[in-house]
């Protein structure tokens, strides 16, 4: 968008300004005046280019460190066992629910769903806990198939291997 200073700017965009041009004020890179008068310019700002000027003599500004719920989500979405736990832990408890609804007179057949769920979630945590599985197994496949070893990082993007016999694993993208 910086190579777009004739365009408009929303009100989100223009409560970042303001929000960038408090933190370079309680760094101490603007003074009391300055920064009253460049975020009085921020909220009168109507395009990309007025809103650039205003912080053009200021540093870019680290990311703020993440929060403590996208460290858990991204945790979780990096570790293959806890992903299987949650995956499973779901229908886990909705069969709990419906045996205890239901008299809960009978044998605890939800330990079944259980089962599979703790197998999963261990077949997840052996596969790795950051890995890509997919591009492992092309990895494996490609090794097989022709003799040599290629890391998964190497692996065409968006390529499609046909699984069909005789096909040789032909790109078909």
């Amino acid at each position: 968008m910086e190579d777009a200073p004739h365009l408009r700017v929303s009100d989100q965009e223009r409560e970042q300004a303001a929000t960038m041009i408090r933190e370079h004020f309680a760094s101490g890179r603007l003074d009391a005046l300055e920064f009253e008068e460049r975020l009085q310019s921020v909220y009168a700002a109507r395009t990309r280019g007025e809103l650039d000027r205003l912080s053009a003599d200021l540093p870019v500004l680290p990311p703020a460190p993440p929060t403590g719920l996208e460290r858990a989500r991204t945790a979780i979405s990096n570790n293959e066992f806890a992903r299987g736990l949650l995956a499973g832990g779901v229908p886990f408890a909705v069969c709990t629910t419906i045996w205890a609804l239901t008299g809960a007179d009978s044998s605890f057949w939800p330990k079944w769903v259980l089962v599979f769920t703790v197998v999963s979630a261990l077949r997840g945590a052996r596969h790795g806990v950051t890995g890509d599985r997919r591009a492992r197994r092309r990895s494996r496949r490609h090794e097989h198939r022709y003799g040599e070893s290629r890391p998964a990082s190497q692996e065409p993007q968006g390529a499609i291997m046909s699984e069909q016999p005789g096909r040789g694993g032909e790109s078909l993208h």
